[in-house]
């Protein structure tokens, strides 16, 4: 009889104990029988609903639901009652002054000496719940927003191709018939056809811009790299032949990348022709392209040219800007390498460079951050 009496002791101690540390704490605590029935609530949730324990009865917090709630809310814990699965849901429960405040509902099952009992806890969640609708409404706002702005100037810049075309036109029809009493009549010529092309240039890549955003949540598939990059440089291959380009393709490291196959053919596109198109005038393009893995099994691809080279600050992941030129004497709208860093940090990689002016500039891809 004597250890029956402690062992009985121990446990009105402990059970006093719980019931201490459940009233100390500010959320809403409770256990049930087998059945579901409600025997215990904490002192807070007195306190939260204004109703003393004997008023809760069996099945309180159902009743503190708000009315369009209680019935999903009751058959979800009847089917956790009979299968002995945990509840758990998200439900805006009644305060004492009628206001309702969204919390999270969990209870789990505990066997043992006593039997079979679920132990509940409604967790207040309101303050987070209506912060993350505030945010996902802004959120949705500027979507809307950016998609607007998208929209707007990829409409601006076709429906400015008409215009640009009556002027190359018109311009090209004064040039072929009339004459200038200005000795500088060659050099203006020069300057207006400069001007024509590289704002008919301005309006194509601000076109491509918005194309390419709007392509950055494309579909993902697996790809064979040089596959994609024969693909890229046959578009390219005037300007290849042009400048006497020698470029070398090795992709037996990373054959294969799973990516979408649009933002593929322009991160290549983009670095292939700037390569190209800042050759350095002394010296043939020279471009070399390969896949290797990092230290962490992560695709790189690295494109590597002797070209014209860049002055870069003193990190290995610039910041690059729409419409910023290091070399304002080749054509360009200065997008490429924008284009590029957007499309690849939209899918959570990075691109670093490397880069001596005169001596050339490497790009490094790399795909996925690990």
């Amino acid at each position: 009889m004597h250890d029956q009496r402690e062992l009985a002791e121990a446990l009105r101690r402990g059970e006093a104990e719980l019931r201490f540390l459940a009233d100390s704490i500010p959320e809403l605590i409770w256990t049930a029988t087998a059945e579901g029935f409600v025997d215990y609530y904490n002192q807070y949730s007195e306190e939260y609903s204004g109703l003393p324990s004997k008023d809760l009865g069996p099945t309180g917090w159902i009743n503190l639901l708000h009315a369009s709630e209680q019935a999903n809310a009751a058959r979800r814990w009847v089917h956790s009652i009979a299968t002995g699965e945990s509840y758990e849901g998200l439900f805006r429960m009644r305060r004492h002054d009628g206001r309702y405040r969204w919390h999270i509902i969990r209870a789990r099952q505990l066997t043992d000496a006593r039997g079979l009992r679920w132990f509940g806890a409604c967790t207040d969640v309101d303050d987070q719940h209506r912060l993350r609708e505030v945010l996902q409404t802004q959120y949705d706002e500027l979507a809307r927003t950016n998609r607007d702005l998208d929209t707007f100037v990829y409409t601006a810049s076709h429906d400015l191709k008409q215009p640009l075309f009556n002027l190359r036109g018109l311009f090209d029809e004064l040039r072929r018939s009339a004459s200038f009493d200005d000795p500088q009549e060659s050099q203006i010529l020069t300057m207006v056809d400069e001007a024509l092309r590289q704002l008919d240039l301005t309006l194509q890549d601000l076109a491509a811009t918005v194309q390419d955003q709007r392509g950055l949540s494309a579909p993902t598939e697996s790809l064979d790299l040089r596959s994609v990059a024969d693909e890229v440089l046959l578009g390219l291959r005037a300007q290849v032949l042009e400048s006497q380009a020698e470029i070398e393709l090795n992709f037996k490291a990373v054959p294969t990348l799973t990516y979408g196959r649009a933002n593929l053919r322009s991160v290549l596109h983009n670095l292939l022709s700037n390569a190209l198109k800042f050759a350095h005038p002394d010296r043939p393009p020279h471009i070399q392209v390969q896949s290797s893995l990092s230290a962490t099994n992560q695709p790189i691809l690295t494109v590597q040219d002797n070209g014209l080279g860049m002055e870069l600050p003193d990190t290995p992941t610039p910041v690059f800007q729409p419409f910023t030129r290091q070399h304002p004497h080749v054509a360009g709208a200065g997008v490429g390498i924008y284009l590029v860093q957007r499309i690849i940090t939209s899918r959570g990689g990075r691109l670093e460079v490397a880069s001596t002016v005169n001596e050339g500039t490497t790009f490094s891809v790399y795909w996925f951050d690990a």
